[in-house]
């Protein structure tokens, strides 16, 4: 499924990212260097995960309810720590990531490796 492979995409390149968190910290050494409930990838999928709704119904989704919740005060903290640079960092790796499989499964339906369901035209709302 393609959108699996996007989630996939999406999740390696907050990986990616916070494998070198002190470049995008104001404290590199002490900022995020403690394990805590809330770690980089967390806070950085929770930012990009985050809807319209208010900071704390949309918190409660994110963590499934969980009893362990961290707080609200908690997520302000960790992410004043860290630089938006962190997310601009995740979106350049996730579509520079993602054009290549786009790319590569455009290449696949014109050589009709993949099913007629992955043309190009179906591809194209993701292109833009």
């Amino acid at each position: 499924m393609f959108h699996l492979k996007l989630k996939d995409t999406l999740k390696h390149s907050i990986a990616t990212v916070t494998s070198h968190m002190d470049s995008f910290v104001y404290n590199p050494g002490r900022d995020y260097s403690r394990i805590r409930k809330l770690s980089p990838d967390h806070v950085i999928s929770f930012l990009i995960s985050q809807g319209a709704s208010s900071t704390k119904c949309e918190f409660l989704d994110f963590f499934q309810m969980s009893e362990d919740l961290p707080s609200i005060s908690a997520l302000n903290q960790r992410r004043s720590q860290m630089m938006p640079e962190a997310l601009e960092a995740v979106f350049h790796e996730f579509t520079s990531s993602a054009f290549q499989s786009i790319r590569l499964m455009i290449i696949l339906s014109q050589k009709d490796i993949l099913p007629p369901a992955f043309t190009a035209y179906t591809l194209m709302p993701f292109m833009t």
